[in-house]
């Protein structure tokens, strides 16, 4: 991390670029020599440059929704943790003694925020910030410049409209096979079938101590959560294969995360979620965030979506 160039901010305010000032928001782009531009408008240019991963999860009509290792469709506050990948909120941020974007090569933006951003103490790894309000950093290190820019909450509200459409659209998939029991419930993919959908209810995943995820016949196991309230809590996750996975809770308005370390992607657009211990090792994209939580990039992944259907590549 030493090649990293770091500026140390004492305290800085940002004001929505106007003019000639918005010349630095190119700048985000240039330096990394990111160039992407294939997302339709009105999404700007620093949105849609794509982190480079060694590994990537690309998202054909989703407004790059799946370049974000986390997002929130609403607000993140967060403190005591780490992001490894890309973060985004459609709206405000406040993060404290934090460090995001360290498993990132380079990158435009290792940060997009739709509102304003309060940040202290930590460090915003290989890229820089992009909000659409106002910026305040106190003794952080960035790893590129933060800009104000008016439009940036117009990409971000674009990836929030599809997280929501992409999870109503897992959510009424009917069930392709069906859980089972011994020594904890048992999730298991259907051997070369590219997508397996088994639904289960908050209730049954509150009340088991362990949930194995069986995908050694490779494909996806979508795992859709019923129920407005819903917790992942002091459970063994386990995963068997090299298979991908996604838990959907497409109802949920309230989720609890803790003391659990979750094998894949948690998808939550509508969920209040407090992630309170415990890690994620995948994705994370809900409503509202909050906690203490840490998400890892694994980049071990490749997960491609078109419209319902994912398809997974090891």
């Amino acid at each position: 991390m030493n090649d990293i160039k770091s500026i140390l901010f004492a305290l800085t305010l940002c004001v929505p670029c106007v003019g000639a000032n918005c010349a630095s928001i190119d700048s985000l782009n240039n330096a990394a020599g990111n160039t992407d531009t294939t997302v339709p408008a009105p999404v700007p240019s620093s949105v849609n440059a794509k982190p480079q991963h060694s590994k990537t999860v690309t998202g054909k009509g989703s407004a790059n929704a799946a370049d974000f290792e986390v997002f929130s469709l609403n607000g993140i506050n967060y403190s005591h943790s780490d992001f490894e990948g890309r973060t985004g909120a459609a709206g405000n941020v406040h993060f404290d003694n934090f460090a995001l974007g360290a498993k990132l090569q380079r990158t435009s933006a290792t940060l997009l925020v739709g509102g304003s951003a309060i940040l202290r103490d930590g460090s915003v790894y290989h890229g820089g910030l992009l909000a659409g309000g106002t910026v305040s950093a106190l003794r952080v290190d960035m790893g590129g410049p933060a800009v104000g820019h008016a439009q940036a909450g117009t990409g971000l509200a674009a990836v929030a409209k599809s997280l929501l459409a992409d999870s109503d659209c897992l959510g009424a998939l009917p069930s392709d096979a069906d859980k089972s029991w011994n020594n904890g419930i048992i999730l298991a993919a259907i051997p070369g079938l590219a997508r397996t959908v088994i639904h289960l209810g908050a209730d049954e995943l509150a009340s088991a101590y362990k949930i194995v995820f069986d995908v050694s016949g490779g494909g996806i196991l979508v795992v859709d959560v019923d129920g407005q309230k819903a917790a992942l809590e002091n459970k063994e996750l386990d995963k068997i294969g090299n298979g991908g996975i996604i838990i959907n809770f497409q109802a949920a308005t309230s989720l609890v995360i803790t003391g659990v370390a979750v094998p894949g992607i948690v998808l939550a657009p509508r969920a209040d979620t407090v992630f309170q211990s415990g890690h994620i090792d995948g994705r994370l994209y809900v409503g509202n965030l909050r906690g203490n939580g840490q998400v890892n990039e694994t980049g071990t992944t490749s997960l491609t979506y078109s419209g319902c259907n994912y398809t997974y590549q090891p």
